[in-house]
């Protein structure tokens, strides 16, 4: 179980990982592609994440908004019997997705994530020979729970 504090900055976010030291994340989309380039760098405590917070305002940069997470990992043991019960919540038009994640995917990664109490599946799922976790070549499935 893992406790972040999100602070968006334009197309920079950071992280406070509660649980685990405190992290930089910084995220930058194209509106073009589906293409996520994510860089973390250990920060070591909640006094340097501050201070970067500060040289990052410094430099122009407006608060956007923050959220805090919750998430929670699981390991899959049975990918048939998790596919049966969580079909009937899938959403019709990811269904696809999600299939193909659980019948094709080497390895596949599954955490629920609360964000301001909206509670999400994720799924990450590896597709070259690198992890779930870190890949580059991954597929991943993301969807909200009621």
């Amino acid at each position: 179980m893992t406790r972040r504090t999100k602070l968006y900055f334009d197309n920079l976010i950071l992280y406070s990982a509660v649980s685990n030291g405190v992290y930089l994340r910084s995220q930058l989309y194209s509106n073009m592609s589906t293409y996520e380039i994510e860089i973390k760098s250990l920060l070591g405590n909640a006094e340097n994440a501050l201070r970067l917070k500060d040289k990052i305002t410094a430099k122009g940069a407006k608060l956007k908004f923050k959220n805090r997470q919750l998430n929670h990992y699981f390991i899959l043991s049975d990918r048939k019997k998790f596919q049966e019960k969580f079909a009937t919540l899938i959403e019709e038009s990811k269904k696809d997705a999600f299939n193909k994640i659980l019948n094709d995917a080497r390895e596949i990664s599954i955490r629920t994530r609360d964000t301001d109490g909206k509670v999400l599946l994720v799924l990450k799922a590896s597709i070259g020979d690198d992890t779930s976790s870190n890949g580059v070549s991954r597929l991943e499935f993301e969807q909200a729970m009621k």
